[in-house]
């Protein structure tokens, strides 16, 4: 310790070697807190994997299962949105099957550059064509190929205007390419999935011409009752059994 007071430099250098060090295991601290963040995987359209493992569902939203109309589109869309990006969650909560979920975001330098220029050119009224919406929920709700839950989010306003204006524009899932109403063969019963409850419409039920068949959904066309009642669908009330 004495030759320490009597040596300036040599407290000098020590002190930079122990603030380099410092420096440098915070750098190493951030990157690796930064690359735990990144998408290594889109699992379809609303779920994807992150680098340290965890699985994160999309917060708000229910994009299509495998196979039903729009699921494809979905997944492309988000693994084009999202896939080596790295992403900043928010509102983190586990739900009742133990699943995180979350708002995310796509939080790049480029990506806030982009949205930040986007926003400036919409407030002087210039033209700002298509970009692609850093918060992956409202991208895939306002593209149409996702439905929002109506799950209270810090974004529930948002999302809800979003899904808004993609029914009106009838795009996505909001099309009639995935909503009908009249039958497109000769398959005319009607299975619909509302509330978890499956029941299934005849042509002379009360009510047919009003429901929606929603195959984004789950909702199916049956050929005869039998079909129906095998995929575990039951005859709606409102339905005449005493004329069949």
């Amino acid at each position: 310790m004495p030759k320490l007071r009597h040596n300036p430099q040599l407290i000098l250098s020590l002190i930079s070697l122990i603030t380099l060090i410092s420096l440098t295991l915070n750098i190493i601290f951030i990157f690796q807190n930064y690359q735990r963040n990144r998408v290594t995987r889109v699992v379809d359209g609303d779920s994807l994997d992150l680098a340290d493992g965890r699985r994160i569902r999309l917060l708000g939203l229910d994009a299509p299962e495998r196979g039903e109309c729009m699921s494809l589109e979905a997944y492309e869309r988000l693994k084009e949105l999202a896939l080596n990006r790295h992403v900043r969650l928010k509102n983190t909560v586990k739900d009742d099957y133990g699943r995180l979920l979350a708002n995310v975001i796509i939080e790049e330098p480029y990506s806030w550059f982009r949205y930040l220029l986007r926003k400036g050119k919409t407030f002087l009224g210039l033209e700002v064509g298509t970009f692609p919406d850093p918060m992956l929920n409202r991208a895939l709700v306002s593209e149409g190929l996702a439905r929002f839950n109506s799950v209270n989010t810090e974004y529930k306003d948002i999302l809800k205007q979003a899904q808004e204006k993609a029914k009106t524009e009838k795009i996505g899932i909001w099309s009639e390419l995935c909503r009908m109403v009249n039958p497109v063969s000769d398959c005319k019963i009607k299975g619909n999935i509302r509330a978890g409850k499956k029941t299934y419409f005849l042509p002379d039920c009360a009510n047919y011409s009003e429901v929606i068949i929603d195959t984004s959904f789950g909702d199916r066309w049956f050929c005869t009752e039998d079909e129906a009642i095998s995929a575990q669908f039951t005859i709606a009330s409102g339905c005449d059994l005493d004329n069949r």
